[in-house]
């Protein structure tokens, strides 16, 4: 049954390829058509999978709103504030690293060590 639905979705995706072959459109038209298509599904499968994790935040009762995270990687605009996690030597004490201008915090019972770079 799985092959008669793949074989299905193929040759209809076959034909539309054969009737936009056969029209005024450009190649660079049919392109764009796939790589926007693709781009649509992928954005509807994100809001998708948000929304689940948002049913799922309901019933088990997370409260994420205070907490806000963005997984995209162009969300870091200013390099500045990153933290390098190179200058942290093992060796240092706790007292040594406050007074290298670090701030230790707990997140979810790990100490993690910042340090903001922004000149002020």
């Amino acid at each position: 049954m799985a092959d008669d639905i793949r074989s299905y979705a193929l040759s209809g995706l076959a034909d539309a390829i054969q009737d936009s072959l056969n029209s005024d459109c450009t190649p660079e038209e049919i392109v764009d058509c796939f790589i926007t298509t693709v781009k649509k599904n992928l954005q509807y499968h994100r809001v998708c999978a948000k929304h689940s994790k948002q049913v799922l935040d309901l019933f088990y009762k997370i409260d994420r709103s205070s907490k806000v995270v963005n997984l995209n990687a162009d969300a870091l605009h200013d390099k500045k504030n990153w933290v390098d996690y190179t200058e942290l030597p093992d060796q240092l004490s706790d007292e040594e690293l406050l007074k290298r201008g670090y701030k230790m915090k707990v997140e979810d019972g790990c100490i993690v060590w910042t340090k903001n770079k922004t000149k002020k």
